[in-house]
């Protein structure tokens, strides 16, 4: 019933060299607030995949069209261009209580209470540059 399709509306996972790789496809790309987090949920969804099925995690490619910034957020954009990134974080997938990593099933997903959370999931090493200016009005 929503009045637009999703903007990332598909993946599409192969295997090569034993690994889960993902090409996620997005017809429409805000650049500056939903991009980020495509990415990151992207890359989040394919080590999850990888562990259920005994793979190691390989590539994201993302793919969009309609790429755009709002031009409320182009002072924002500015100041992201001049930041350099941090070096790469890990991903520490949940553990047994042997403490090895545990074998994701769709139980754990989809059980109701829920069997895992936001929390069985870290990021190792994430750094980040401060809040941009004015984001908070950039989602209004």
């Amino acid at each position: 019933d929503a009045a637009l399709p999703p903007c990332l509306l598909m993946y599409i996972f192969y295997v090569a060299d034993g690994r889960l790789s993902c090409m996620a496809i997005q017809r429409s790309a805000d650049l500056m607030l939903g991009v980020p987090f495509n990415i990151a949920s992207s890359s989040l969804f394919t080590h999850i995949l990888a562990n259920m099925v005994g793979l190691l995690p390989g590539e994201v490619d993302h793919n969009m069209t309609n790429v755009h910034i709002y031009e409320s957020h182009f002072e924002a954009a500015a100041e992201q261009l001049l930041r350099r990134p941090f070096a790469k974080c890990a991903l520490e997938m949940p553990k047994k209580d042997d403490g090895s990593v545990k074998k994701l099933t769709l139980a754990d997903i989809d059980a109701k209470p829920r069997i895992l959370s936001a929390r069985d999931f870290r990021l190792i090493g994430y750094r980040h540059w401060p809040k941009l200016k004015n984001a908070t009005e950039m989602c209004a």
